[in-house]
């Protein structure tokens, strides 16, 4: 990296050329190689507007790690086109009260992660902390339990709404 140059030359590209690859999890065979070209990034638009209900007045925050398709369509192309701020914050262990903190103290407005996280978010007790800027949650990444989705909404007053991100299709 200390030989690398700090100027980047831009290169031109067109709209239908490779941009990013994922690979896909394998479920039903081994793992497949998917090409998008740069339409892709327009494509999330939709994700940020209509299922993350990001603003431009409001602070997003996607949990995904950066090996994880998610990652891209849950925290930049279409939350930055749609004038969203991301949150971002990077952690070795992921620690539930330490997350819940960070939404009222950064005053997050909408949140994505998985159901997994969630259900620890409700175990560790989220009448202790400060969710009242919290206005829109996603879940995506595993099937959602209804009691999970239930008592979430109990225990804030919002219903996580549930995506499908399947690399082969977003």
């Amino acid at each position: 990296m200390e030989k690398a140059s700090d100027q980047l030359e831009r290169v031109e590209t067109h709209l239908h050329e490779p941009m990013l690859m994922y690979f896909s999890s394998g479920t039903s065979g081994y793992p497949k190689m998917v090409l998008h070209d740069h339409s892709y990034a327009l494509g999330h638009i939709l994700t940020a507007k209509h299922w993350h209900n990001v603003d431009p007045e409001g602070l997003h925050f996607t949990i995904a790690d950066t090996g994880w398709g998610k990652a891209v369509w849950g925290k930049f192309y279409g939350q930055w086109i749609m004038e969203s701020c991301v949150f971002t914050y990077d952690f070795d262990k992921f620690v539930p009260a330490e997350i819940l903190s960070l939404i009222g103290k950064y005053k997050i407005t909408t949140l994505c992660c998985p159901p997994t996280m969630f259900r620890f978010f409700l175990n560790e007790g989220v009448e202790k902390y400060d969710l009242s800027s919290l206005k829109y949650a996603t879940i995506a990444g595993e099937a959602l339990n209804p009691d999970v989705f239930y008592r979430w909404y109990e225990g804030t007053g919002i219903k996580l709404m549930e995506g499908f991100g399947q690399t082969e299709t977003t």
